[in-house]
This record gives structure tokens, sequence and C-alpha cells, in this order.
């Protein structure tokens, strides 16, 4: 950085250093190709590949598609005639590294007619052609989007000709292409930005990389580097063109005036700009022109600007940029932004019952639902406030926040951040706890077939009983109630259930069942302990005249079974 500072006392030599960078910096820009990117889920309406897409042909899909929808087109090369007649159509290659679209001598690219096609978005193609006669590219209709795109090799006269107002051209590259200009814009408020012309034009005629004939255009950010005629064209242009923050590096004429000068043109920026120096590294406010590689160099006026404008057409000037660059303008960046230091963000607020009996010490916690972040509130023994300090780092507008509250009880919801509440650091939010009405739950916790004694097992063809027991294990007492029984599906009878207080049981039994089974009463008989499991299922509350606080776990089945005893009677 020293050495160029130094050099800004020899002028010539300060120019060929910052030349020499500049060279290096654009070089290296030139050789990226808009490279191929996956398309993203939902975004193709139809599709183009060689095969198990919706088309093989890409003219005949973007003749198919209708208003504001996208085309994708799959890696490989294509042909045909294109032509978008539809508003606001997408024709989106995969990438120019990848799709090729090869008009061969005969086919062009048409984006338009005027009220058919506004909107439309050509993006992601190499693009290739030598037909004859003006035009091979036709914006026809207005605000019409062609970006990342590379036009190789076209030989029409005009190049991409842009015949429509507001077109937006960005992100291309244009390289051996022999027409007057490569692209060439009459009509009003086109945008030119951060293209690249390089090794254009050819022969004898006033072939150049860009042929400006617009009103009111903008022309900025592009690489024009060796072109063997104009890197500008200027035929009868119209008024308000802003030209700035442009390299024209190595062409064999910088800019040519042809037909009647323009009233106004500005090859510097019309408000001032905010630039890092590429000689000091310091953040300067001026106006910036263009770099040309032809400046005769000199003293500096501002930082990494030229004192002595640059002279348009330089042979004989009747235009100037006033503020040229003496580096290329990737060198003269924006100032980083300084990140926006966090502000608090406060959470805060009472917690009661819902009779207004404040909640002391309660427990609080915040889950922000899009980050997973876990806030646990501050909350003292002997007051029910509570708070949350945090910062704009965690909490954004439109964030879910759920709260989780709770002492013996507990109550939950969700809260969406507003800006008003970003904007005001926070929000309070009181919260009422609704204490749980004591209700009771009866289960079956048990069943047990047996004859005589809980210890033996039911026999064959003799009287068993079967003892189920009822539990409340809910929060409240539960009245008086019936308990049904069915053994393998058949109801086998309903007997009371007294109230019982919440964790208390009975049990309850159901006699005189009766499983018939082999008793060895008819020869040949031997004993060998036969038996039969059965299905016994017991439903607490079977008439539903109690209210619990779970009416689905009343219904228990167990397995148990009846055996043959040996002989016939007890």
């Amino acid at each position: 950085m020293e050495e160029i500072k130094k050099s800004v006392l020899g002028g010539e030599k300060m120019k060929k250093v910052i030349y020499i960078v500049g060279m290096i910096a654009l070089i290296a820009v030139i050789i990226v190709m808009p490279a191929a990117a996956a398309f993203e889920p939902g975004e193709c309406d139809i599709t183009v590949c060689a095969s198990g897409c919706d088309y093989s042909s890409m003219e005949v899909a973007v003749e198919s598609a209708t208003d504001g929808q996208t085309v994708c087109v799959y890696n490989g090369t294509y042909g045909g005639a294109i032509s978008i007649n539809t508003p606001n159509v997408t024709v989106k290659g995969e990438g120019a590294d990848v799709v090729t679209w090869d008009g061969g001598s005969e086919n062009k690219i048409s984006l338009g007619p005027i009220s058919d096609a506004s909107g439309c978005i050509l993006e992601g193609f190499t693009i290739k052609g030598a037909v004859a006669g003006s035009d091979f590219v036709k914006p026809l209709a207005p605000n019409c989007i062609i970006r990342n795109c590379v036009f190789e090799g076209l030989t029409s006269s005009y190049g991409v000709l842009v015949s429509a107002s507001n077109t937006t051209f960005e992100n291309n590259v244009f390289v051996n292409c022999t027409g007057v200009g490569s692209l060439t814009l009459p009509p009003n408020g086109s945008k030119v930005i951060n293209n690249t012309f390089i090794n254009n034009g050819g022969g004898i005629l006033l072939y150049g990389a860009l042929l400006a004939t617009a009103p009111n255009g903008t022309i900025t950010r592009n690489n024009i580097i060796s072109n063997t005629g104009k890197g500008f064209w200027l035929y009868n242009a119209g008024p308000d063109n802003k030209i700035y923050l442009n390299n024209i590096v190595d062409n064999d004429v910088s800019v040519a005036y042809l037909g009647t000068p323009p009233p106004t043109i500005y090859w510097n920026s019309t408000e001032q700009i905010e630039y890092v120096c590429p000689t000091d590294g310091k953040t300067y406010t001026g106006y910036l022109g263009n770099y040309w590689s032809d400046h005769p160099g000199g003293a500096e006026d501002g930082c990494g600007i030229w004192a002595t404008p640059y002279g348009i057409p330089p042979d004989s000037p009747i235009d100037y940029d006033y503020h040229p660059l003496m580096a290329s303008f990737e060198n003269y960046p924006a100032p980083a932004v300084p990140p926006t230091p966090p502000t608090s963000f406060l959470i805060y607020g009472w917690v009661n019952y819902s009779n207004g009996t404040a909640v002391l010490n309660p427990n609080v916690t915040i889950t922000n639902l899009n980050t997973s972040e876990v806030f646990t509130a501050t909350t003292s023994p002997t007051s029910n406030y509570y708070q949350v300090s945090t910062t704009s780092c965690n909490i954004s507008a439109g964030n879910v926040l759920h709260f989780h509250v709770s002492d013996t009880n507990t109550t939950e919801f969700n809260h969406t951040v507003t800006q008003d509440e970003m904007d005001n650091g926070g929000f309070m939010q009181n919260i009422t706890i609704v204490p749980a009405v004591p209700m009771p739950d009866l289960l079956i916790t048990a069943i047990n077939a047996y004859h005589n004694n809980t210890g033996c097992p039911a026999w064959f063809n003799l009287s068993n009983e079967i003892d189920v027991t009822v539990e409340n294990n809910g929060t409240g007492a539960a009245n008086a109630s019936n308990v049904s029984l069915y053994i393998d599906g058949v109801f086998f009878g309903k007997l009371p259930v007294p109230s019982l207080a919440a964790g208390a049981n009975v049990t309850v039994t159901f006699r005189n069942w009766k499983p018939v089974g082999e008793d060895c009463l008819k020869p040949p008989c031997e004993f060998n302990w036969s038996y039969k499991d059965y299905n016994f299922t017991a439903i607490a509350d079977c008439d539903g005249e109690v209210g619990e606080s779970n009416e689905t776990n009343n219904e228990t089945t167990v397995v148990d079974r009846a055996c043959y005893n040996g002989y016939m009677a007890d």
C-alpha cells in the first residue's frame, strides 16, 4: 500500500501500477462463468431435458407456458426458435456452464411482442448463433430481465437488440461477438449492471461492445475489455444516461459518438457515494466515474480519483468523466456496515390464580419455538413477579414464544412477538393459572378367578369366584357406581361399587362361574391337569354415572385359566 501511495506523485508510474493491479482483478472476474445451481423445490412449473421431463424441446416448452410459470431447462444443448409471448414467464437454465442454446444460422430468441410478454425473465444459458441480419436476441416487451447468460460468437449486427423500456441486463458475459454492438439499447430506462464484454468486434466497421442510444439508462459495474472496435458507441443517444463505475480497458477506441450528441449524459455518479479508497484503505464520500485504461494519469484529486477529467471522445472531447477512477471499480467497495448492536429485551409480568390469589415463586419457562432456545424466568419466594431479560440477538419479530407456567397446577400458551414489542424492548405478559378441579378417575387394578380361596385356580364344572378391584386414581371422591364383567366377550354380570375417596379401592366378588371342561367321568380317563384360558374384561363405572378426569381408562382385560382338578367334587 505504501508503494502505491508514493506512486501518486509520479503520475504515470501510479497509473501503471494501478492498471496492472486492476487487470489482475478483471481477469479473475471474467473467467468466472455463471455456474449451475440446483432448482429450488417447487420452483419449476415446466421441465425440459433430454428424457424424463415434461418436454425435450425447449421451443415447445416455452410456447406452452402460461402467465407466471417457470420453465426449467436441465443440462444439455438445445435449439429451435424461442419466442416468449406470455407475461411474467421465466425461462431458466440450470446454469450457463451446463446449458447451451444454439440458434444456428436460422433461429432467434424473442421476448415479446410488446403487449404479450412483459415481466419475462431469461437466465442461465450459454447462447450461440450465427444468424445474419440486425439482431439475434430481441427483447420487445417492457420490464424484462436477462441475467446470468453467456453470449458467445454472435454474428448479427446488433447482437442483443433491446427494443423495450425498463429492460434489466445483469451478470452476463459477451465474448467473441462480431456485430457493431453486442448489446444495443434504443429504448428508455434500461439497466446494464455487472456484465462483461470481452474480445468483441472485428474488421473495418464501427464494431464495439456497447452501443448506447437509449435515454435515461443506467450502465454500471461492467467490464468492457479488449474489444477491437469501440467500447461505447453512442449513436444519436438520448438524454440523461448515467454511465459510471465501469472498467473500460484496452479497447481500440474507448468511446465514439455518431450523429447528434446527447444533450445530457453523465459519465460519473450523479450522487456522492461512500467508498473505501484503494490507496489508503480509508472511507471517503464523493462522486465516482469509470476506470479508463488509457487515462493520461497525473495528480490525484480526492483519494483514488484522477485530478484530470477524461475527455469523451478522447480525440476531440465534447463530454467528460469528471471523476475518473485510478483503479478498477472493484477496488472502491462500500465500507463494511458495522453490525447492529443488540438491544435489551425484557419479558415480565405477574402470575395469579383465577381467584386473584398470588402465585408466589412461580416456575416460568419460555421457549423460542423458532430457535429452540429456552429461557428460565427470575422469580422470588416472596413475590408473584417474574421476568426474563435477554437481547434482540435471541428474539426477533415473528418469533413464537411458548410459555409454560406452573406451581402445583400448570398453564401453557403461545405468544407471537410483534415489531412494536421489538421496538419497545419487550412486553408485559400477566399470567393466570386456573386451579384444576378435583375429579375422580376409576380404573380396574386387578381381576382374579379362583375356587374357594384366592390361591386356588378356578375348576372346571364347579362353582368359582372372580374378584375385581376398582380403584379411584383421581384427585376427588367418586360417587357410588357399578362395575361389569365379561368373560370371553359374553356379559357375566354387574355389581355395585360404593363411593370411593381419592386413592381408595374396593374389591367386589362375582360368584357362581362354572366353566365346562372334561372331568374324566368317562373311561378311559387319565389325569393330565387339562385347562383352558379365558379373557376376563371388567369395566369400572360401566353405566357412566361418575364424571371422571379420564373417561378412557375404565376397562381392563386379563387372561386367567380354569383347570380339571382330578375329581368332580369340592
